[in-house]
This record gives C-alpha cells, sequence and structure tokens, in this order.
C-alpha cells in the first residue's frame, strides 16, 4: 500500500488519498448482498426440489397402492416382476416426458420473444460488446 501511495504523490502530490483497500475487499464488501440473495435463492430451490421428489414419490406411491390388485393378477397370469415394473414406469415416465416438451417448448416461446433484446421492464440488457442481448 506505501508503495501506491508513493506513485499517487508522484503522479499529483495535491491528490488525496483517503483509503486504499485491496479490490478482493471493495468487492467482497459490493458483492456481500448478492451472495445472500445467491444463497436464500439456492435454498429455495433446493426445498423446492425436495418438495417436488416428495411429489413425485406420493403420485407414484399412490398409483402403485391403486393397483396392486391389477399387478397381482398380472403376476398370477405370468407377468414378469420385470414387466410390472416397466409397466409402472411407463405409466409415470410418458406423463413426465410430456411435461418436460411442453415446458420446454414454453421456455423457448418465452425465449423467442425476449430474443428482441428487451427485458420484461423494455430496457435493453447490454453485454459485454455493448449490443443488447437477452435473458434466455
Amino acid at each position: 500500500m506505501a508503495r501506491i501511495r508513493e506513485v499517487v504523490r508522484g503522479v499529483d502530490p495535491a491528490l488525496p488519498i483517503t483509503a486504499l483497500s485491496p479490490l478482493g475487499d471493495e468487492l467482497g464488501e459490493a458483492l456481500s448482498q448478492e451472495r445472500v440473495l445467491a444463497r436464500v435463492s439456492g435454498l429455495i430451490a433446493l426445498m423446492a426440489t425436495v418438495l417436488a421428489a416428495t411429489g413425485v414419490f406420493a403420485i407414484i406411491s399412490q398409483l402403485v397402492t391403486a393397483r396392486t390388485r391389477d399387478f397381482g393378477i398380472r403376476t398370477a397370469l405370468g407377468a414378469s416382476a420385470g414387466h410390472i415394473v416397466g409397466h409402472v414406469l411407463r405409466g409415470v415416465l410418458v406423463p413426465a416426458a410430456l411435461g418436460l416438451v411442453a415446458g420446454a417448448g414454453l421456455y423457448w416461446l418465452a425465449c423467442a420473444g425476449s430474443k428482441r433484446g428487451s427485458s420484461r421492464s423494455g430496457r435493453s440488457i447490454p453485454s459485454r460488446s455493448g449490443r443488447p442481448r437477452s435473458r434466455c
């Protein structure tokens, strides 16, 4: 820090030097709110993921419980355990795949609408090159 003070005084002795601190400290201070917000957002996302996984488990559990008699009849008629598991997975994965395709399509439509270079507020989002960019 003393070397920096000497260089600044060498350039302009009248220039007041009030406080010097490393860039890392300044960035840490400036970004502390963003870090807290990112951690809280991550925690909320984790909770949402756990809740969604619990919901999927509950739906599969209810599906299997409701069809236990059907699975027993299929087993008695000679269906293997793999066939029954495959039947359950098809019943779950087909709607999940349809939801994934629908969600990806809606995301694509939302991004195609925002590719015009404006945010929801109507202001351009600058990129490093200075050209507007979308959030997608």
